[in-house]
């Protein structure tokens, strides 16, 4: 009946991190893909794990 998870994926993004990761991912090309190099860039610089 319980689902275990690991401490990181039940983490919750603040408002802070989310509005600086709208800010960082949105460009004038939505169907561009973002390059996993600077995923994990952005992931570290705002302290997020790469699935948040």
């Amino acid at each position: 009946a319980f689902n275990y998870r690991s401490w990181s994926s039940v983490r919750v993004m603040t408002s802070e991190q989310r509005a600086e990761l709208l800010k960082r991912i949105s460009n004038d090309e939505p169907e561009k893909r973002i390059p996993f190099k600077d995923c994990v860039k952005i992931a570290r610089d705002l302290n997020l794990t790469l699935e948040q």
